[in-house]
């Protein structure tokens, strides 16, 4: 009995003394180092896209994927370094779409939204064609931007102004 009070004395005194000395620091959490892109596929009439594929582009051509977009038309691309990126995007079938998006910058530790539509090309007889739309913004916005859309088709972003501008 004399034994066990010692024990619990003595583990007293070393509580007592780490209680004394203030909170241990937790270990530190890693910092990041990277960031994503997510956002929502959908079409001219703003339902969602299912099976298409995302891609943003380096710089220096490293490319980065997400899987295939579900019912929900959603995309993520996790794990992106750091930089300035161009999108790529893919249908089913695989063929690609071309696309109306300005480039992004990614800063570390950041998501960025990017939602897209998809709408038929305007001059071009079963093309389709991605723009990037705004949150909140209403089917007559997608339409503007499939009616501004033109048959050259040189990969520069195009105004999606009533002007045109370009």
């Amino acid at each position: 009995m004399i034994k066990l009070r010692g024990s619990i004395a003595l583990c007293l005194a070393v509580a007592m003394a780490l209680s004394a000395a203030g909170p241990v620091p937790a270990a530190a959490e890693p910092e990041a180092t990277t960031g994503a892109v997510r956002g929502t596929l959908i079409d001219a009439n703003g339902q969602p896209l299912a099976g298409y594929s995302v891609k943003v582009v380096d710089e220096s051509g490293q490319v980065y994927e997400s899987q295939p977009t579900g019912p929900d038309g959603k995309y993520e691309i996790a794990g992106v370094p750091a930089g300035t990126y161009t999108f790529q995007i893919l249908d089913p079938a695989g063929n690609p779409i071309s696309a109306r998006i300005p480039p992004i910058t990614l800063e570390v530790g950041t998501i960025l939204t990017q939602p897209i539509a998809i709408v038929p090309h305007k001059q071009k007889k079963g093309a389709l064609i991605a723009w990037l739309v705004g949150g909140g913004v209403a089917a007559a916005a997608i339409a503007l931007a499939a009616a501004n859309n033109d048959d050259n088709d040189d990969g520069k972003d195009k105004s999606m102004s009533p002007g045109g501008g370009g």
